[in-house]
């Protein structure tokens, strides 16, 4: 996915990933401690890792109650669920001021997946306006 984006970055281009390096390291909290060292080695892969922005969506644990409930996972322990959340979530907020143009933005009561939520998210992140592309269904 790395070069992929690569071969498409430019100027005036957005592209969104997930697994920048902040989140390796913000999982390790979920080991036992005697497994920190070994997997903080593992951390090197991304080193080379170096977003312009990395955008840190957080949310209360009633939020992550209720997003983990409506997946209706018979196998998920809601509870041990909320509370592995919670748990990377602070560890999230913990390492934001460790990793260069970091922003924490608290989105409860806010879905990206619709366009006021999206463009309030880029516009607290400080990202560019995206270029509006209508989807049209008859192509196809």
């Amino acid at each position: 996915m790395g070069r992929d984006a690569a071969l498409r970055d430019g100027p005036d281009r957005v592209i969104f990933l997930e697994g920048a390096r902040i989140t390796l390291e913000a999982h390790i909290v979920e080991y036992p401690p005697e497994d920190h060292d070994a997997l903080h080695k593992v951390l090197s892969i991304g080193d080379h890792w170096n977003p312009d922005k990395i955008i840190i969506l957080r949310s209360s644990s009633d939020t992550i109650e209720k997003h983990i409930k409506q997946r209706h996972r018979a196998f998920e322990q809601v509870e041990n669920m909320v509370r592995r959340f919670r748990l990377i979530d602070d560890e999230f907020a913990r390492l934001a001021s460790e990793y260069p143009n970091t922003v924490l933005i608290n989105r409860d009561g806010i879905e990206f997946h619709d366009r006021e939520g999206l463009n309030y998210i880029i516009d607290l992140a400080g990202l560019p306006p995206f270029v509006d592309i209508p989807y049209d269904r008859t192509a196809i």
